[in-house]
């Protein structure tokens, strides 16, 4: 795998319709990290966790995401927002290219009950290729704690896995455990790497503003745990491969 720069944005938004300020955020992340390859926003970043908000996809939210990725030329995955599909939601999380190509979308396989209630279960693990870089997982929030979610991505070739999140509770020791047995149960099938985006008080990139030279790569047993230190919960945690 080739090296690949990831901006977890955790954001401290409102319960309303978020797309301007995460274009705004989006926009000032690759002016002031312009190497940034790909990035990331928490679980319901958009319009928060309201079922009555959902949209059908393709649909005008992602629309806007697909215009802030080709604005910015970066890869997209704006965290999630709940799609209709006939009669059914999904939790349901885009993959966009920076040509504003949606080139795969993410339905979370355990919806996190009770709080989500209603809302259907995701059928298959997703994975997608980034061109010169490697093929990419997603997975969302709880699915997280099932470890067969991993391990399925990891099977489907998956070098990274992309986890958008929103907790703000006492789990992120458990949380942080979970991560860590998740990307060690992947390497006995194939490495992975491990990013996850929640909401919190301050945007943060993923990285240090100073990028590796190219060619940069490492043994993929040896593993580096990153949090943000604006963190109180299970946010913002990333495994980097070093």
């Amino acid at each position: 795998m080739a090296h690949l720069a990831v901006a977890g944005l955790q954001l401290d938004l409102k319960a309303g319709d978020n797309l301007d300020r995460i274009a705004d955020e989006v926009a000032a992340v690759k002016r002031r990290f312009p190497w940034i390859d790909l990035v990331l926003l928490g679980e319901l970043s958009a319009f928060g966790v309201r079922v009555d908000a959902a949209q059908p996809m393709p649909g005008p939210a992602e629309a806007r995401f697909s215009q802030i990725a080709r604005d910015n030329r970066v890869w997209l995955v704006p965290g999630s927002i709940y799609e209709r599909s006939g009669e059914r939601v999904f939790n349901t999380a885009p993959v966009i290219d920076p040509a504003g190509q949606v080139i795969a979308r993410c339905r979370k396989l355990y919806p996190f009950l009770p709080y989500e209630r209603g809302v259907a279960a995701g059928e298959a693990p997703v994975v997608f290729d980034m061109p010169g870089v490697g093929r990419i997982g997603v997975s969302i929030c709880y699915d997280m704690w099932f470890p067969e979610t991993t391990r399925a991505l990891a099977l489907l070739g998956a070098e990274v896995v992309l986890h958008p999140t929103l907790t703000n509770t006492i789990d992120r020791e458990t949380e942080k455990a979970i991560a860590r047995a998740s990307c060690g149960s992947s390497t006995s099938t194939s490495p992975a790497t491990w990013a996850s985006a929640a909401p919190a008080p301050t945007a943060r990139a993923a990285r240090s503003p100073t990028r590796p030279g190219p060619g940069a790569r490492s043994s993929p047993s040896t593993w580096t745990w990153a949090t943000s230190a604006a963190c109180a919960s299970a946010a913002g945690t990333a495994w980097a491969r070093r």
